[in-house]
């Protein structure tokens, strides 16, 4: 089952790291995750964390937009629905502390649920 993980950006510096590691080991299947941040503060530099993180290589796919100004939350979060491709989007805070087990646990969740939801 494929995600769209969609994170917004802005003075996240602090956070970055522990995110970008916390779905690194993720028990699920790293291939069917495709992140998209969008970068919702102009001038920050988080190109160079992001670029050399060893989970970037393991993901489906992976972009990383700078907005020119600040969208707000809800729009941002629309633009980078927008970007995915996967059936399922999961929308993901930068500061969440994401088990190893939750995104396993949410996909038998959705699993589950079918077809009723989805």
């Amino acid at each position: 089952m494929k995600f769209d993980i969609i994170t917004i950006l802005y003075n996240s510096e602090k956070w970055l790291q522990g995110y970008l590691d916390a779905i690194l080991h993720s028990d699920c299947n790293l291939a069917d995750l495709n992140l998209i941040l969008i970068d919702n503060k102009p001038g920050m530099a988080y190109t160079e964390t992001i670029d050399q993180h060893p989970l970037i290589q393991k993901l489906g796919s992976f972009k990383l937009i700078h907005n020119t100004e600040n969208v707000g939350f809800g729009i941002a979060n629309n633009q980078g629905a927008k970007l995915g491709a996967a059936p399922y989007v999961f929308f993901l805070n930068i500061d969440t502390e994401l088990t190893p087990t939750a995104l396993s646990e949410l996909k038998a969740g959705i699993q589950q649920s079918l077809p009723e939801v989805g």
